[in-house]
């Protein structure tokens, strides 16, 4: 006869195992890979199937980070910039924590918003951004450590950027129109660690951390015409790639080559960015005809909202030192900067990289290059999603490609990146349509899901669990 105690026993340590939570600590999971080790994912689901909970949230882009089966997000009200923690198991809130909105950022497109940026967790700490405020720690129960706020800012998009944690310090890149920085941070006290103005301006990708060995660790950060890595202990550059796009939004991460080497995989499209493209001729003198000057020979940012509202973008890009004027030499600065093509591929990393280290190019692309989602590497392959659901596969080590096609279902724009796991590859477009693939050179769409609500941020992905966060809610997926 069965001893169906020991049975029950031996069943619930099973479906413990199955469900043992795998970390996913900050924007796109460990080191922004966007793979997790994990199984049994499901592959059908929408609000009404397979949702072992749902929970309503405020208003927000944050994706979801996971630790110790606890989940963080941000979000935002008229007045607040809130933090909160959620059970991963029951989806209770556990905390929430607030802000003052003191200001509030104006966005020239509204794909962004006050709780873009996610939150980074290593199981003790929780640290925040806000563009509106600064960075802020909390400890995993969620009392405050410490504030630092920082700006405003001058981006006419608004900061892209997440935290990253390493260690026992926060990295934030703030890259906006003009003065740009970066800093660090001690995650216990918020003490600086240090801070550097950077070169570079106008990208909206979050850092990756490189683990150098004895040279260090190391921090990767794409900006606009150039990626640049700092020393993680002492802030200084070591090396960069130049002659990179202006406005990159896919982040940086790791993918691994058949010999263990590490490859870095960048993707950069600016949209409307031509080689042969020249603003107002490319003369100074046109751009004074259509908005005037002023005694100094300045062309005013508010002449030219004045005259015309939408022209604006340009005009504030070239402003470098943000005193709201455009000289001629910043002008021209800005012109000469133009031109850089779209770029996908990969970069060998290794010892001994000082400077410009363009040698170590394993190989590159500019064509199929996404403007907002961050490819996936997994199993060998590199997926690309392209806005209107176009999917390509590459060779990793490579770029030969293979399959390129269609998501079927969900042949719409994206911001979200694509995830992989358990075999699969998961999409979600902006429209909430949200697609299971099976991963391979030939990949095959298993299923388009519909979530019924807009869809911005990345989903996190767990042993035999998915979570999502729509506009209006954070939904746990599990296969019954």
């Amino acid at each position: 006869m069965l001893d169906w105690q020991n049975l029950m026993r031996a069943l619930f340590a099973f479906s413990a195992l199955l469900f043992l939570a795998a970390d996913w600590p900050r924007y796109r999971g460990p080191n922004g890979s966007g793979v997790g080790e994990v199984k049994n994912l499901p592959v059908e689901f929408s609000p009404s199937k397979n949702v072992a909970w749902k929970l309503d949230t405020p208003q927000g882009h944050s994706s979801p980070v996971l630790i110790n089966r606890r989940i963080y997000l941000t979000g935002f009200d008229d007045a607040r910039l809130l933090t909160f923690a959620v059970d991963a198991d029951t989806g209770k809130k556990l905390w929430e924590r607030e802000l003052p909105r003191a200001r509030k950022a104006v966005y020239g497109n509204p794909t962004n918003n006050a709780a873009a940026p996610s939150v980074a967790a290593d199981g003790k700490y929780v640290v925040s951004f806000f563009e509106d405020f600064g960075l802020v720690g909390y400890s995993s129960d969620g009392k405050e450590l410490w504030r630092m706020p920082l700006g405003p800012f001058q981006s006419f998009f608004g900061i892209g950027a997440s935290p990253i944690l390493v260690r026992d310090t926060v990295v934030m890149v703030c890259d906006g129109d003009v003065a740009t920085f970066i800093v660090a941070v001690d995650v216990a006290t918020g003490k600086l660690k240090w801070r550097h103005n950077r070169a570079t301006f106008n990208s909206f990708t979050t850092p990756l951390i490189y683990d150098a060995g004895k040279e260090g660790v190391q921090v990767i950060i794409f900006g606009g015409h150039q990626l640049l890595a700092y020393s993680l202990s002492t802030g200084e550059p070591l090396w960069w790639l130049n002659k990179m796009p202006l406005r990159p939004k896919s982040s940086p991460f790791f993918a691994t080559a058949k010999d263990g080497t590490p490859l870095m995989i960048l993707s950069a499209q600016t949209p409307g960015e031509d080689p042969n493209r020249k603003d107002f001729n490319g003369k100074f003198s046109e751009m004074v005809k259509v908005f005037g000057a002023d005694d100094k020979g300045r062309v005013s940012l508010q002449a030219v909202k004045e005259k015309n509202p939408r022209a604006v973008q340009t005009p504030t890009l070239m402003d470098s030192n943000g005193d709201g004027f455009v000289t001629e030499d910043e002008f021209n600065t800005y012109e000469d900067s133009q031109g850089a093509p779209n770029i996908i591929g990969a970069v060998r990393l290794g010892s001994g990289m000082k400077g410009d280290i363009e040698s170590r190019v394993a190989w590159k692309r500019d064509r199929f290059v996404p403007n907002t989602p961050t490819p996936v590497a997994y199993q060998g392959i590199l997926y690309v999603l392209k806005e209107g659901g176009i999917l390509s596969a590459f060779d990793v080590e490579s770029g030969e490609p293979f399959k390129q096609g269609r998501v079927k279902g969900a042949i719409e724009p994206y911001l979200a990146s694509p995830v992989a796991g358990d075999g699969k590859i998961y999409t979600v477009s902006d429209a909430g349509h949200m697609a299971v693939i099976r991963a391979g050179r030939e990949w095959e769409i298993l299923a388009v899901n519909d979530l019924d609500e807009p869809t911005s941020a990345t989903p996190a992905l767990d042993n035999g669990r998915i979570f999502v966060r729509t506009k209006q809610h954070l939904y746990c997926f599990r296969q019954e």
